[in-house]
């Protein structure tokens, strides 16, 4: 059976100063001959240093960037066609380019840790082109060197700035200093503040240095975290998420997806929703795949909740919906089962039917057998 579930436990991404809970994936793409390190060392980067050149092979969409102009805001966001969460992200980067067009920003989907021959088939046949509306490039590899995981952008850009995980954007700014590095559906803020001029890059960077420092500590944190869900141990498991919230400068909406996962895997459903609903009302409602997760986890047939909330679950799956442009068959499959649990058996049909018409082979048998199954009840 297909995952719709991005772990929102194991999404928590200490790197570059950029704490988020937004899904992460770190999976090496395809696998391949091991090759030697370049040798020239990689020069560190971080939030107030110059960007580095762009070390692009292939402009596959939109006019090609030779510089960091001087007058430009630049988001250089890092994607894989194996990457689930960047796929999934892709609908909020395009509307950010959408957004900013007008005021000088020019949004650059750099692909790396990939096959540069995977790329043109994604655009074409899998939507890529339609889902992307920005520039698309692919990274510079090394010659002779078969590793895909090492290209010239991968090291001299998310290597060198401690980026273990994609997706991942840097923000550059008109002088061409890196002015923040983190998760793309964390960067609407601090994109505002950048194109105003209001930006405290000093702040952001001292912040940046504090929360690697603590990088250690988060880790030890989480796995008290994980003992206390699976203890259902509430009062600690609050008490834990709480110094979290503190140590890693996260937002309350930075936190609201794990603390609902934290609390669903304790039992804690009151808390959980609380949480959920937190998400849905803050910046969490346009990430489709955090919005989808908690869809999903509370109408999951195969992973019964004890005490579902199907308004909840409603809410969630609509809001997915809306981030990813109403075309991921698989969220649509769980907008559609969200709104079956409702009773609201006719419009669940219609969804279904186009999710089924959407979905990948691998997936349509039992997205048509969901479908199947909301026929024979409307019967």
């Amino acid at each position: 059976m297909f995952r719709r579930i991005a772990f929102l436990s194991a999404a928590l991404i200490v790197s570059a100063g950029a704490a988020t809970t937004l899904a992460q994936d770190s999976k090496p793409g395809p696998a391949n001959k091991e090759a030697a390190q370049p040798k020239a060392e990689i020069k560190k980067i971080g939030i107030g240093d110059k960007a580095p050149d762009l070390k692009i092979s292939t402009w596959v969409k939109g006019e090609p960037v030779t510089e960091f102009r001087r007058d430009q805001v630049y988001v250089v966001e890092f994607w894989a066609t194996w990457c689930g969460p960047c796929i999934a992200g892709m609908p909020h980067v395009s509307e950010v380019q959408k957004e900013y067009a007008e005021k000088n920003v020019r949004v650059i989907g750099v692909n790396i840790w990939d096959d540069p021959k995977n790329v043109e088939p994604f655009m074409k046949d899998k939507g890529g082109n339609d889902k992307m509306k920005y520039t698309v490039a692919i990274e510079e590899k090394y010659e002779g060197d078969k590793n895909v995981r090492q290209g010239k952008m991968s090291n001299e850009w998310m290597k060198a700035a401690g980026q273990n995980g994609i997706p991942s954007a840097f923000i550059v700014d008109k002088t061409g200093t890196i002015a923040w590095i983190g998760h793309p559906m964390s960067m609407d803020e601090p994109l505002k503040e950048i194109v105003a001029g209001t930006w405290d890059a000093k702040g952001a960077a001292e912040k940046a240095k504090k929360q690697a420092e603590n990088e250690g500590k988060l880790q030890k944190l989480y796995g008290e975290i994980n003992a206390a869900a699976d203890a259902k141990d509430v009062a600690k498991l609050k008490k834990l998420l709480g110094e979290m919230k503190e140590l890693s400068g996260m937002s309350d909406d930075d936190m609201a997806g794990t603390s609902f996962s934290f609390y669903m895997k304790a039992g804690a459903t009151d808390e959980a929703y609380a949480a959920a609903k937190a998400a849905i009302a803050g910046k969490g409602k346009k990430n489709s795949m955090l919005m989808n997760t908690i869809a999903w986890t509370i109408v999951d047939p195969e992973n019964p909740v004890a005490k579902p909330d199907y308004d909840v679950a409603l809410s969630a799956a609509e809001a997915a919906c809306e981030a990813s442009g109403g075309k991921d068959a698989a969220i649509l499959d769980t907008y559609a089962t969200c709104l079956f649990k409702k009773g609201q058996i006719d419009k669940a049909i219609e969804i279904q039917t186009k999710a089924v018409g959407l979905a990948a082979d691998q997936m349509k048998g039992e997205l048509q057998a969901r479908l199947d199954e909301f026929k024979k009840a409307k019967k």
